[in-house]
C-alpha cells in the first residue's frame, strides 16, 4: 500500500471467473510513483554484520549434473531437476555449481524479475500489475530496502509516525533484523495486500546474505494486480481497513499478533499439519468472527512429519526463524519424527545448516536450543564431514560447557554421538572433460594401471565375494610371512599375495570396523535421544499454552490421568468404543488422521461423561466403571454424527479442489487469448 492520492477509476474493476482481479483499466504511473522514494538495485546494509546467512554455508553445492548436448537448459538446477538447493531456498553460485552458466537457480543474482507496471488504484494508492502472464511459483520480484537492526527499526517506526506517514514498508528478515523500503527500496514495495493473495514472500539464502523474494502463488494472468498477505510478512502502523474485496477478507491490515491464525501464512499451517483442524475450528475468522489465537484458544495436535512434507517443513522452519511462536512448534514436530528415512531426508535437505542457523540466532532461548538439539539427536549420520563443514559441531561443542545443566547434558550426548563417526574420504569433484576423465584410478606420481587390471580390482571390490572365500581367515604361512616383512621393514613381500587374498582381508577388516562403528554410533545416538527426551519431559513441553487459561487444556489433562484408575478405565472403554465405530470409515482417513480424530473424539466424550458423573457420585465406591448399553448407544450415535461431519467436510474440500483443477485446465487453453486481450486493453 502506498501514500499516493486516490483517484476514481474510469470503470469498475473486472473480476475474472478464476478469482483473478484484473486492473487493465487503471492508469500506468511509473514515473510518478518512482519519485516518491529512492530506487536502488540491491539492499543497503546498516553494517557488514547484518543480514548475513546464519550457519556456515560450506559445501552447499547441489548434486545437479547437466550436459547441454543431451538436456534442455531449463533442466539445469530448475524445477524439473529437483535441485536440493532450489528445494531448500538456497541459490547456487555460478562459480561452484557444476551446471555453470546453464544454472537456472540464479534468479536473485541475475535479477530475473517479471515485467510489471505501477498503477494507481481506487482505494489503495499505488499498486503493481502483471504485464504478461506469470507461472505458479515463478520469481516475481525481490523485496529490496535498507537492512536495519531492531533498535533502528523501533526508532524509525516512531519517526515515521511523527512525520505523519500512513504507510510503512517494513518486512522481517531475521530475528531482530528488518528490511525498510519506506524511503529506499525497489518496485516490490508497491505490491498491495490481499486476504486471498496471488503471491507469497519467501526467504532465500543468496551467497552470504539472506534475501526476501516475492513469488507467484498460482498462475497470474496478464493485467492482474499483484498482492501478498501483509498480516504475515509486513510490519507497519496500527491496524487499517482492508480493501482487498475478497470473500475471506478479515477486515483489517496489520494489528495481528504472531499467534493470530488469520495472520498465519498457509505455509506454516500446512507445515504444522493442522490445516484440517484450522478449517474445522473456523480458526481463521472473518469480518464478523474474530480469529483464534494459536496456543491460547486454539491448541492443535502435532504429529510426526511424513517424508513427502520434509522439504515444506524445512522451508517453513527457515521462514519462521524470526517468529518466536511458530518456530518452537515446527521444531517440536520435527523432534516428534522418529522414522529413519524421514530424518535422513532432513539431513539431505541441508537440515544441519538450518539447525546451525537456529542455534546461532536463538542461542539465548533455552526452549529453542533444547528443541534443536533434540532434532539433531534423532538425525542419522554416516560420516563426520557434514557436521564439520556446516560448523554445527563447533556450536554444539560450545553448548557442552553451558551453565544450563539440561543444555549441557543433551549437547554432550549429541557431541559424543558425532565423535563416534569417522571422517569419510571425499573424492574431489571435477568437471566432465577435465583431469583424468578417462582414467578410472590414478595415483600422483605414478603411471596409470592397465585398464584390464583396474576393471578386475573394481569388479572384485564392488561385488560380494563367495561366502567361502570372503570370510576365509589368512593362512598361518601368510600371517608368518607378513610378520617377517613388518619386522624387517621390507618394502615389499618376496611373494606377492593374490588379488583375491588382499581384497578378502580388506573386506574382513572393513566389515569389523563398520560393525564396531555402527554399535558405537547406535549406543551414542540412543543416549542422545534419551537425554533429549528427559529434558523435554522435564520442561513439560508439548505446545506453547497460556497458563492463565487452564480450562483450555481440559481434554488433554484427562488423557494424561493415567494414575487415577476410574478415570483411566472410563477413558479406555470410551476409546475402544470410538475406535470400533470409526473403523467402519477407516478408508476415509489416513493413518495419522484416523488416530488424531479418534483421540480428539475420545477426549471430548470422556470430558462430557466425567462432568456428568461428578454431578452424581464419582468415583464409584466399588471402583468399577461400566457403560450401560443405553449410554454406549448414545456415544455411538454422537460419534457417527461427528465422523459424518468430518467426512462431509473432507469431501467438500476435495470437491472444491477438483472443481478448481478442472476450471484451471479449462482456462489453460484460453490463457494466451486472455493475455493478448489484457495487453490490448493496456495499449
Amino acid at each position: 500500500m502506498d501514500d499516493g492520492t486516490d483517484v476514481k477509476p474510469t470503470k469498475r474493476r473486472s473480476k475474472h471467473e478464476s478469482g483473478a482481479q484484473l486492473v487493465t483499466h487503471l492508469p500506468k504511473v511509473d514515473e510518478e510513483a518512482l519519485e516518491t522514494f529512492r530506487e536502488v538495485e540491491s539492499n543497503v546494509y546498516f553494517s557488514n554484520k547484518i543480514g548475513r546467512s546464519k550457519g556456515q554455508m560450506d559445501g552447499m553445492v547441489c548434486d545437479c549434473v547437466f550436459n547441454p548436448k543431451q538436456l534442455s537448459g531449463l533442466v539445469a538446477c530448475g524445477d524439473e531437476a529437483e535441485c536440493i538447493n532450489r528445494l531448500t531456498q538456497i541459490e547456487c553460485c555460478e562459480e561452484t555449481c557444476l551446471c555453470r552458466e546453464h544454472c537456472q537457480n540464479l534468479r536473485f543474482q541475475k535479477k530475473q524479475y517479471a515485467q510489471v507496471d505501477i498503477v494507481r488504484t481506487e482505494k489503495k494508492g499505488f499498486g503493481l500489475r502483471a504485464t504478461y502472464g506469470i507461472e505458479a511459483d515463478a520469481f516475481v520480484y525481490e523485496y529490496i530496502g535498507e537492512i536495519i537492526p531492531q533498535n533502528s527499526f523501533l526508532k524509525r517506526m516512531q519517526a515515521y509516525k511523527d512525520e505523519g506517514l500512513e504507510h510503512f514498508y517494513f518486512m522481517a528478515l531475521a530475528r531482530e533484523e528488518y528490511i525498510d523500503a519506506t524511503k529506499v527500496g525497489g518496485k516490490a514495495r508497491f505490491i498491495n495486500h490481499s486476504c486471498n493473495p496471488n503471491c507469497y514472500v519467501s526467504k532465500w539464502h543468496v551467497g552470504k546474505h539472506m534475501r526476501m523474494g516475492i513469488f507467484a502463488k498460482r498462475p497470474i494472468i496478464a493485467g492482474e494486480e499483484l498482492s501478498f498477505n501483509y498480516n504475515v510478512d509486513r510490519y507497519g502502523n496500527d491496524a487499517q481497513p482492508c480493501y482487498c474485496g475478497e470473500p475471506n477478507c478479515v477486515g483489517t491490515i496489520g494489528g495481528k499478533t504472531q499467534t493470530d491464525v488469520a495472520g498465519m501464512d498457509d505455509l506454516f499451517i500446512d507445515a504444522l499439519g493442522i490445516s484440517d483442524e484450522v478449517d474445522m475450528a473456523g480458526a481463521r475468522g472473518s469480518k464478523q468472527k474474530k480469529s483464534k489465537q494459536l496456543g491460547i484458544d486454539f491448541t492443535p495436535t502435532l504429529s510426526p512429519v511424513p517424508k513427502e512434507d520434509v522439504a515444506m517443513v524445512v522451508n517453513a522452519t527457515r521462514q519462521a526463524t524470526s517468529n518466536p511462536r511458530i518456530l518452537p512448534m515446527l521444531l517440536t514436530r520435527i523432534q516428534l519424527t522418529s522414522e529413519p528415512d524421514v530424518n535422513r531426508a532432513f539431513v539431505q535437505l541441508h537440515g544441519l545448516v538450518l539447525m546451525a542457523g537456529v542455534l546461532e540466532e536463538w542461542k539465548d532461548n533455552k526452549d529453542v536450543v533444547m528443541l534443536a538439539l533434540g532434532c539433531l539427536a534423532r538425525w542419522p549420520m554416516i560420516a563426520r564431514n557434514k557436521v564439520n563443514d556446516t560448523g554445527i559441531a563447533a556450536q554444539v561443542k560450545e553448548l557442552v560447557s553451558s551453565s544450563d545443566a539440561d543444555i549441557a547434558e543433551v549437547a554432550t550426548s549429541v557431541s559424543d554421538m558425532w565423535n563416534a563417526l569417522t571422517v569419510g574420504y571425499r573424492i574431489a569433484r571435477r568437471e566432465s572433460g577435465q583431469g583424468f576423465a578417462d582414467d578410472p584410478m590414478v595415483w600422483p606420481g605414478a603411471a596409470p594401471l592397465p585398464v584390464t587390471m583396474l576393471k578386475t580390482v573394481a569388479d572384485a571390490v564392488t561385488q560380494d565375494a563367495p561366502t567361502d572365500v570372503a570370510m576365509q581367515e589368512p593362512t598361518e604361512a601368510e600371517m608368518r610371512e607378513e610378520a617377517i616383512c613388518e619386522a624387517q621393514f621390507w618394502p615389499a613381500r618376496q611373494a606377492t599375495p593374490s588379488i583375491s587374498a588382499i581384497i578378502n582381508r580388506a573386506k574382513q577388516r572393513a566389515e569389523l570396523e563398520r560393525r564396531m562403528q555402527e554399535e558405537a554410533l547406535a549406543s551414542a545416538q540412543a543416549s542422545a535421544i534419551a537425554a533429549a527426551d528427559r529434558a523435554l519431559r522435564k520442561q513439560a513441553r508439548v505446545l506453547p499454552t497460556d497458563s492463565s487459561r487452564p480450562h483450555k487444556r481440559r481434554r488433554k489433562e484427562i488423557a494424561r490421568q493415567t494414575v487415577k484408575t476410574p478415570e483411566r478405565k472410563l477413558y479406555k472403554q470410551i476409546g475402544e468404543l470410538i475406535v470400533a465405530t470409526m473403523s467402519k470409515h477407516k478408508k476415509s482417513f489416513e493413518k495419522e488422521s484416523f488416530k488424531r480424530h479418534a483421540k480428539e473424539l475420545t477426549e471430548l466424550i470422556c470430558a462430557k461423561e466425567l462432568k456428568k458423573a461428578k454431578e452424581r457420585e464419582w468415583p464409584p465406591k466399588d471402583g468399577q466403571v461400566t457403560l450401560s448399553e443405553e449410554k454406549r448407544g448414545k456415544m455411538k450415535k454422537f460419534a457417527k454424527e461427528y465422523i459424518a461431519k468430518i467426512i462431509a467436510h473432507k469431501e467438500k474440500v476435495a470437491a472444491v479442489a477438483k472443481a478448481k483443477t478442472q476450471r484451471e485446465q479449462k482456462e489453460g487453453g484460453k490463457l494466451r487469448a486472455d493475455e493478448e486481450a489484457g495487453v490490448e486493453g493496456m495499449l
